[in-house]
């Protein structure tokens, strides 16, 4: 039962849910925050104990107290009907993330059968290479604090989102910015390139053709607290469709793999599935009973995490539209969730100054990394995109044909496999090794994904980190800072 307590671990809440929820003293003489949160442990399970119907279990933050009135209305189900393009678009997310999943564990089993000490020689080359990462070029973003940052599959394109509502593009070799993107009123809270996205999109920047001639083709997408998603296309400044079908102020946004779907959450109390191709909202997907801000999409394009200014996340099945797994755990805001690229694993960071890890596969918590003193505002695995294989027909595919992907991946993986065994086990024996984390504290760690323990801190940060991304290269990474800059990290040369 010990282990099911949510007990807080920030010091102030610590304090707080013993003074008001349990009546007890604030802290003991000679007592710290590690001694005292055990104390409130110790507190919450006699407690619990004493009253098993209480909900005592679910938060030390005094949560609880919102009446049984609304406890009862969050566990009714219902459901609401649908578009009938949502019946479509769920067998086409049913039939892609089938072979996707089938590629991984495919990948999963040659994996298996490399010899483990080469595979642990992989891992520590690459670990060792981190050491020499460094900041190698930092740039005054915005006129106002930036919000967030993200690379493109490719790793050659930056996108950077401030508090001003503005979306810039950099050079992710020079850091020179390609392109102003100025629609929202408000403060940019999501970013997401779209998967086929890649510098070679960029040279459209630079002709003169004009904007009624040039590609529709959408690249980015970015949601603000104006309650307004914008489709963006690296041919043109202005966006290629708003989408304001939110209520409230927009939390996330993520591209589904394919690119042919957008995932949006909300302070409206849901996350939306919207067709980027036309515009169409397929899903408006309720069972929150608060603001919903995390977001993560699996790579497979199957499962989606949301997560609440309650502390509480679901994980959702976009196939049959059904709650696969409740996660109880944090006590504040849930602000950002990253999948594993093992498809099992997701991580979670909080405004309660913890990062969750998740097991799909035993439904419960794995670990919880309370790395940080403040709020946890990124959480990212590293992941290796098949940009980085020579053969791998997802490098060049921009038309969408799903079909003939799938046809080829096998194939692909098996030449790259016989091309360069080396450069095989080195890319996909990496891919999601790394957990990245950062937070108001300044701090940015680097942590291994199997024991989740620390090999790298960056500490010399002075301002709140508001956000950062993993190159699918390796060893790059972009920090997005309250201080309005951007910095570029890599290795040392």
């Amino acid at each position: 039962m010990a282990a099911r307590l949510a007990v807080p671990t920030a010091d102030a809440k610590v304090r707080e849910a013993l003074r008001l929820q349990y009546k007890q003293p604030q802290t003991l003489f000679g007592e710290g925050p590690a001694e005292r949160r055990a104390r409130l442990r110790d507190v919450m399970l006699e407690h619990a104990l004493a009253h098993p119907s209480s909900e005592s279990m679910q938060t030390g933050s005094g949560r609880a107290d919102s009446g049984s009135d609304s406890e009862s209305e969050s566990d009714d189900e219902f459901y609401t009907r649908g578009p009938a393009t949502l019946k479509s678009a769920r067998l086409h997310v049913a039939a892609t993330s089938l072979v996707a999943s089938r590629d991984r564990l495919r990948v999963a089993q040659r994996l298996q059968q490399t010899p483990i000490e080469q595979r642990k020689q992989t891992l520590a080359a690459y670990y060792r290479q981190w050491q020499n990462v460094d900041v190698i070029a930092s740039e005054v973003a915005d006129s106002r604090p930036l919000s967030g940052c993200r690379f493109s599959r490719d790793g050659k394109l930056i996108a950077s989102s401030s508090w001003s509502g503005t979306v810039k593009i950099w050079d992710a070799d020079t850091l020179q910015v390609l392109r102003t993107c100025r629609e929202h009123t408000d403060r940019v809270t999501g970013l997401d390139f779209h998967p086929d996205t890649q510098m070679t999109d960029a040279s459209a920047m630079d002709t003169n053709t004009p904007s009624h001639e040039t590609s529709e083709r959408v690249h980015m997408a970015s949601g603000a607290i104006d309650g307004v998603v914008a489709l963006w296309s690296l041919s043109r400044s202005a966006p290629v469709r708003l989408l304001a079908n939110h209520k409230a102020r927009v939390g996330r946004v993520a591209f589904h793999p394919t690119g042919r779907y957008l995932y949006s959450t909300s302070f409206d109390h849901s996350w939306h599935m919207t067709d980027v191709e036309t515009g169409d909202l397929l899903l408006l997907q309720e069972g929150h009973a608060c603001p919903v801000f995390g977001l993560a999409v699996q790579d497979d394009g199957a499962l989606v995490a949301t997560g609440d200014d309650n502390g509480n996340g679901i994980v959702w099945d976009t196939r049959t539209g059904r709650r696969v797994m409740a996660l109880q755990g944090h006590v504040d805001t849930v602000l950002c969730m990253d999948w594993s690229p093992n498809g099992f694993h997701l991580a979670s960071g909080a405004s309660d100054h913890a990062v969750r890890i998740w097991d799909l596969r035993k439904t419960r918590q794995a670990s919880m990394l309370t790395v940080h003193k403040n709020i946890v505002s990124g959480v990212r695995y590293l992941h290796r995109h098949d940009f980085a294989l020579p053969s791998s027909p997802r490098a060049s595919s921009t038309t969408g044909d799903d079909q003939q992907l799938d046809c080829n991946d096998d194939q692909a993986d098996d030449e790259a496999h016989a091309a360069s065994p080396s450069s095989w086990l080195w890319h996909h024996q990496t891919n999601g090794s790394v957990l990245a984390t950062c937070g108001y504290d300044g701090s940015l760690r680097l942590s291994t994904q199997n024991e989740y323990k620390s090999f790298k801190t960056y500490r010399s940060l002075e301002n709140k980190i508001t956000g950062m991304d993993l190159s699918p290269s390796g060893t790059r990474m972009i920090i997005s800072s309250y201080d309005k800059s951007l910095k570029l990290y890599g290795p040392d040369l």
